[in-house]
């Protein structure tokens, strides 16, 4: 019966403490970490005519050199991928909003299909999606 009870509470312990070590981050780790956050927030912007015709084949180029997935859909205001699914291959899709006197945005969204009791946050896809985000802004703002 003791052989039981110390089962149990061997049991509840470990379901409920789980360790996660984490060495901290080097300082440029933090500044690169920074300049991610700030190049993702940037906005994607062009004026109706070359500018946006360039900016599009510039996305629609990102898209297919850093994409697992194959096109699902490409149009002149819209791009997607295929998948996430239940795998960490990225996948994409990009917008193109019209915001008025010829202006328009390219809204850039980036999703991982991974998901995990352990890591509600999906530590595995989100650092990697703010990456291809800033990635994907710089290329195409270039």
């Amino acid at each position: 019966m003791r052989l039981a009870w110390i089962g149990l509470f061997l049991a509840v312990v470990s379901q409920g403490c789980w360790i996660k070590w984490e060495i901290p981050p080097t300082p440029e780790q933090v500044a690169h970490a920074a300049k991610v956050r700030e190049d993702a927030s940037k906005p994607v912007t062009c004026q109706r005519g070359d500018e946006c015709e360039i900016k599009w084949a510039r996305a629609l180029a990102w898209i297919h050199e850093h994409s697992y997935w194959k096109l699902d859909t490409a149009t002149d205001s819209i791009v997607t991928t295929a998948g996430p699914f239940s795998t960490e291959h990225t996948a994409y899709s990009v917008l193109k909003v019209p915001l008025g006197n010829g202006v328009y945005r390219l809204d850039f969204q980036a999703k991982c299909g991974v998901r995990d009791a352990l890591y509600p946050k999906n530590d595995i896809c989100e650092p990697k999606l703010l990456e291809a985000v800033a990635s994907f802004v710089n290329y195409v703002n270039q």
